[in-house]
């Protein structure tokens, strides 16, 4: 073979060998650049418009000195007794009856009253007091067992945290007023119980476990995004209406066991990024809750928007893990009252309602141990001192005790008899004059 043939074949091997060096360099590069072209995409969807993130800063700021009264309904076209056991609330007696809400929230200090309805009845042994009896939810209904209102209410003053019940319930397994130090809520050891579900609807989240209380309010999507992940940002019609759509995958502050959940907010652009509606679902894709807010006001020289309005469809329950196709029941929340003011000192020390003679307090920042003292308010205020310090030492010392229902009546009767002897002498002397 001569040598002009052997070159000719070693350099068709060689240009073959170089189209197939660029054609796997060409793939290389493809491959990379589409990688390169996915990572910044997801890094873009990572984050909001910094208009929008602004906005929801600013509307949540101006949630911070807030008092919001509401008024909440639900519904279901559910059988009682399948409705109770698919929502597992079996002694959630007051579930489908009608509540009343009163919010404050000021300098980080709060207040949240709840006015709910049991079935109660007077505790023979202590008049003042009152105890639950407990039928199941479902045999109220079909009963048609009266219902009484009762108050749960929560509160912080800056330094310490209430647990009242209003003066429903009073005894040493439930206590008229819980006080607990700051100390105890930022170590966890008791959670705050702030339900917070209405406010949450509408894309704020106030300080609720915790290590969380004293903190502001903040843009609840916003803590979604930091806590989570996001998924998708992008403008879309609803309604034939421009709205700023979120998809955001983190856990649920709705849910009891804070599962992961899919956020879908809508959000308006018209009003600084109001959230219209918020779908959560499962993470295979079931829906769980689906929310609507309406006919929004606009709080005087602030930027956020207020809806009247909110209604929340429930496919699931925090009592329950399962998730239906078929709705559980409707809930719906009508703002009845709402005012930016400053709110006074005295709504977030509630501890001056739970006064009345017998009702149980206990109380954990009067005890150096930590450990907490409980006791009976007496009958005769200026016993409460000595109550307290034999409650600390554990001195005995009987307080003036609560007059007897019969001592009560025998009282009234020797009042009214003295009224009737005047009146009576009083007559004699007109009479005589006559």
């Amino acid at each position: 073979m001569s040598l002009n043939i052997i070159q000719l074949r070693l350099f068709a091997k060689w240009k073959n060998s170089v189209k197939y060096l660029k054609t796997v360099f060409l793939l290389c590069y493809v491959v990379f650049h589409v990688n390169t072209l996915s990572v910044g995409n997801a890094q873009e969807a990572s984050n909001i418009p910094k208009n929008v993130e602004t906005a929801l800063n600013s509307n949540a700021k101006d949630m911070n000195q807030i008092s919001l009264f509401w008024k909440q309904t639900r519904t279901t076209n559910m059988d009682f007794d399948l409705f109770f056991k698919r929502t597992n609330a079996l002694y959630d007696r007051g579930l489908l009856e009608p509540q009343n809400f009163f919010f404050s929230f000021r300098d980080n200090k709060f207040t949240l009253l709840s006015t709910i309805k049991d079935v109660i009845k007077r505790d023979i042994g202590i008049p003042q007091a009152w105890k639950i009896s407990v039928p199941l939810a479902s045999d109220v209904k079909k009963q048609g067992i009266e219902l009484s209102e009762r108050v749960q209410e929560v509160a912080f003053d800056g330094k310490r945290f209430y647990s009242g019940t209003g003066s429903v319930v009073s005894s040493e397994n439930s206590p008229g007023i819980e006080i607990l130090p700051l100390e105890d809520i930022i170590l966890n050891k008791n959670p705050s119980r702030v339900n917070q579900q209405y406010t949450i609807k509408m894309g704020f989240k106030y300080p609720n476990c915790g290590s969380e209380v004293g903190s502001s309010c903040q843009s609840y999507i916003l803590f979604l995004i930091k806590s989570g992940q996001m998924l998708r940002v992008e403008q879309v019609k609803l309604n034939n209406e421009n709205y700023l759509y979120l998809e955001i995958k983190a856990k649920s502050l709705l849910d009891w066991n804070r599962v992961e959940r899919i956020f879908s907010f809508w959000l308006d652009p018209r009003m600084n990024y109001a959230v219209k509606q918020l779908d959560i679902k499962s993470i295979d894709g079931k829906i769980c809750y689906h929310i609507e807010n309406d006919d929004f006001i606009k709080l005087e020289n602030r930027t956020v928007f207020i809806p009247r309005k909110t209604q929340t469809v429930y496919y699931t329950y925090y009592e329950t893990d399962d998730i239906f196709e078929t709705s559980l029941f409707t809930e719906i929340s009508l703002l009845a009252d709402i005012s930016s003011k400053k709110v006074s000192e005295k709504n977030f020390d509630i501890s001056k309602k739970y006064t009345e003679p017998s009702t149980y307090v206990f109380d954990k920042t009067l005890s150096k141990s930590g450990e907490g003292i409980g006791y009976l308010v007496p009958a005769n205020p200026a016993d409460l001192d000595r109550v307290i310090e034999s409650a600390l030492t554990d001195k005995d010392f009987t307080p003036t005790p609560l007059p007897s229902r019969a001592a009560i009546i025998i009282r009234w009767i020797m009042i009214l008899a003295g009224i009737s002897m005047i009146l009576y002498a009083g007559y004699r002397k007109f009479i005589q004059k006559i």
